[in-house]
């Protein structure tokens, strides 16, 4: 390869391509490494170290987006003079270590909750330790080690509802895989729970405002739950190359992991 972009003819309109490449997509760290490459084939030893250094700090940026293990971003909606507004908020779940044979439970409910939505959590937790114990028995032998907490950040009105129930779930199961979270992806709807193994996820109202939230936040996805595909699709409110390009429909928590996680989730 060395040899073959050594020839000026071709290592130099390689470059010039590439030089092309990242001026449209300058954010893209594989083009950085591939232009150091040639640059230092060529014989640009500085613009080479400057290329590769550009590499090096987009993969740490990037290394930065993908979040904190633990937080995920939730997709709601608040009402300000009647109406609607699409908002996005975190929820944080952490863990510490129990004293022997007192963990495995969720401490604390922390936020402006309200009881049905602190109610929720609680059952979303239980329903996410049952899920993960069934999929992942060997990440999960130290489950009962912790005790777990959960917190809204949102604390101007009270949160309520249960539509919080999947991008809670994602939170948890974060902390029992210690797996981060992206941070440029956002999701709501209802978890329920068919078995210890299967997690539903159920259509939730005003999709259309959440959508809108999770656009004018620059999110590169919002899952949403499949039944409100056929809503969505017939609203007026959000057009559809946004709708598109953005939302991912789920029909259950298998999906939606895959999508956070990684397709490999469930082979690690």
């Amino acid at each position: 390869v060395e040899a073959y972009f050594s020839r000026p003819d071709r290592g130099l309109e390689a470059v010039a391509m590439l030089e092309a490449a990242v001026r449209e997509t300058s954010l893209r760290p594989s083009l950085w490494k591939q232009l150091a490459t040639l640059l230092g084939i060529v014989g640009r030893p500085a613009d080479a170290q400057r290329a590769a250094r550009r590499a090096s700090d987009l993969e740490e940026a990037a290394r930065g987006r993908r979040g904190p293990v633990g937080r995920a971003l939730a997709a709601a909606v608040y009402h300000f003079g009647g109406k609607p507004r699409g908002i996005v908020h975190e929820v944080w779940a952490t863990r510490r270590p129990a004293e022997a044979g007192r963990g495995g439970y969720l401490e604390e409910v922390l936020g402006n909750l309200t009881p049905e939505m602190t109610q929720a959590v609680r059952n979303t937790f239980a329903s996410v330790r049952e899920y993960a114990q069934a999929k992942w028995p060997h990440l999960t032998r130290d489950f009962r080690d912790y005790a777990y907490s959960y917190k809204v950040t949102k604390d101007d009105e009270p949160s309520g509802g249960v539509s919080a129930g999947l991008p809670t779930a994602l939170a948890f199961l974060s902390v029992v895989l210690d797996r981060p979270v992206p941070q440029d992806v956002a999701s709501t709807g209802a978890l329920v729970a068919d078995a210890h193994d299967v997690l539903v996820v159920r259509e939730i109202g005003e999709a259309e405002h959440k959508v809108r939230g999770a656009c004018n936040r620059n999110l590169r996805m919002l899952l949403l739950p499949e039944g409100n595909r056929v809503g969505l699709q017939g609203s007026a409110l959000v057009p559809g190359p946004v709708r598109d390009e953005l939302v991912r429909f789920v029909p259950d928590f298998d999906a939606a992991a895959r999508l956070v996680f990684g397709e490999d989730v469930f082979v690690d």
